[in-house]
């Protein structure tokens, strides 16, 4: 979605344990508006991509959609929240050229 590769990486990686779905994780990854969703769950992703390939576009419109397909404005702004930690941390990794670990590397508790 923003070509960060510590996104392609890791969020990857965490979608591929909790799903065990390597098909959805490949379409996930090279193009989400290509994963089928109910139709609950479309405006939704449409409002997670716009927020986070071009933040500025975002209108109240969109938001209003997600009311009206029943989202309380509680889960509305956990999904802003996340995506905004998401792209900072996605920042940080890009800006100061974070090296990605292989994921057997990475410590399990």
């Amino acid at each position: 979605m923003n070509g960060c590769p510590y996104r392609l990486h890791h969020h990857g990686a965490v979608l591929r344990q909790l799903t065990h779905n390597e098909a959805l994780v490949t379409t996930v990854l090279r193009d989400p508006r290509e994963v089928e969703l109910q139709r609950r769950w479309r405006s939704p992703a449409d409002f997670v991509i716009a927020l986070t390939e071009r933040p500025a576009d975002v209108r109240e419109a969109q938001v209003m959609r997600l009311r009206a397909d029943r989202l309380t404005d509680a889960v509305i702004h956990d999904a802003v929240a996340i995506i905004g930690y998401c792209t900072f941390v996605n920042r940080l990794a890009q800006g100061f050229h974070l090296p990605l670990e292989p994921p057997e590397s990475r410590r399990r508790s």
